[in-house]
């Protein structure tokens, strides 16, 4: 949970609290000088346990959680189970203003989920001593809106948007046809390629956002080991790593 600086500048009150010792949630009943209409309403203090709580309200708390402390959560356990060769996808939904792109990038001074995955990826194949294990590591990104799917790499300016057509493989399930894959060697390419992505998103007004974006997006990195064993065998091992923005509807299998 993340506060937003218009929430401070008007005096909100806080009505969520998160203990990270028991992962329990409590929605606390505001004030009722804080209740719109007439009769305030009789509520409740609501109470829900997650496998995971992160409450980030005021950095002097000792329930602080930071990105690191989300990142030791949640990314260091996926990345395992990426280079194992296994899929992994991480979901941010919620309202707009709620936090998910704060998550999931961060800023320059305190990164989020992708910064960090990629820092640790990048810094994994580079301590690799294996010399007969090769690695390589592409981006993609795409939006749907509107029913729709685009690339937003795809390097075309103006004219018609070219729309792309989900596919379905009888060995590797739904795809989505010629979608632009880009290969990357570090951190600093990948974020190049989200940045020029996010540049491609479509955005609109809301009540609370003047640029919100109004697409679900799905960033995705892709990791391919290829080992050759003294048998002279070759094992190949291929992990997608899915960041789901807002999306509502997965199309695309995990």
């Amino acid at each position: 949970m993340r506060v937003r600086v218009a929430e401070y500048e008007r005096d909100a009150v806080n009505l969520i609290e998160m203990d990270p010792k028991t992962q329990e949630t409590h929605l606390i009943p505001p004030p009722p000088s804080a209740q719109k209409g007439g009769r305030a309403k009789v509520l409740e203090r609501k109470t829900f346990i997650f496998d995971n709580s992160f409450w980030s309200i005021d950095p002097d708390s000792p329930n602080y959680a930071d990105q690191a402390d989300i990142y030791d959560a949640l990314g260091h356990e996926f990345l395992d189970h990426n280079f194992q060769g296994y899929h992994t996808c991480i979901f941010a939904y919620g309202q707009t203003g709620a936090g998910k792109s704060y998550s999931m990038m961060g800023t320059p001074h305190n990164p989020g989920l992708i910064p960090r995955t990629c820092h640790d990826l990048f810094e994994r194949i580079q301590s690799n001593d294996n010399p007969n294990v090769t690695f390589t590591v592409r981006v993609s990104y795409f939006e749907v809106y509107n029913e729709q799917v685009r690339d937003l790499l795809d390097p075309r300016r103006g004219g018609a948007i070219n729309y792309l057509r989900v596919r379905e493989s009888p060995a590797d399930g739904p795809y989505i046809k010629d979608l632009i894959e880009v290969p990357v060697r570090n951190i600093k390419e990948v974020l190049g390629w989200m940045k020029r992505g996010d540049q491609n998103r479509t955005v609109a007004c809301t009540n609370m956002n003047d640029t919100s974006s109004r697409s679900h997006a799905v960033f995705t990195l892709i990791l391919k080991q290829i080992e050759c064993t003294e048998n002279d065998e070759t094992i190949e091992r291929l992990a997608r790593i899915r960041y789901l923005l807002r999306l509502k509807i997965i199309l695309i299998g995990c």
